[in-house]
């Protein structure tokens, strides 16, 4: 089996794949933006649960950094961005804020993962493959900010 980090671990698709591939035999990095999140992971020696804030690009550096020292030589094989965030709202009542959150988490998130992860892969196979939604080609009237961000992936 192979070694897969798993961005957006802590719920959704990204917890579903952590689970799945620990079921595998994958060594499985699962990154959370927030620790705390991390209960119910269980642990195991094919597990490693990191801080890693897809909206702060230091964040993804050390994220990355620890996926290296824990794996010690042995390649990383994928990455997987189940990373976002949801907020509701109708553009015109949502602040500024909250869109350029929801983009740099959603959209600017997603190239920082590329960036960290394909010299990682490069080599040897890898592969990257970036969650979006099937919001990213319509849109609804209390999801504006969440679909422009995964429209831009």
């Amino acid at each position: 089996m192979g070694a897969i980090l798993i961005t957006g671990a802590a719920g959704g698709i990204g917890r579903a794949l952590v689970e799945r591939s620990l079921q595998r035999g994958d060594r499985v990095i699962a990154g959370v933006r927030n620790f705390e999140e991390t209960c119910g992971f269980g642990g195991g020696p094919n597990l490693l649960v990191v801080p890693l804030d897809v909206s702060d690009t230091g964040s993804v550096e050390a994220g990355f950094a620890q996926a290296d020292r824990w794996l010690g030589g042995t390649p990383l094989n994928a990455v997987v961005n189940c990373a976002a965030v949801c907020p509701l709202g109708a553009v015109e009542v949502q602040s500024e804020q909250v869109i350029l959150d929801t983009l740099n988490t959603n959209a600017v998130g997603s190239a920082r993962i590329i960036r960290a992860a394909l010299p990682r892969l490069r080599g040897h196979d890898g592969r990257v493959a970036l969650v979006t939604s099937l919001w990213g080609k319509v849109s609804g009237p209390m999801l504006s900010a969440y679909c422009a961000s995964k429209f831009a992936i």
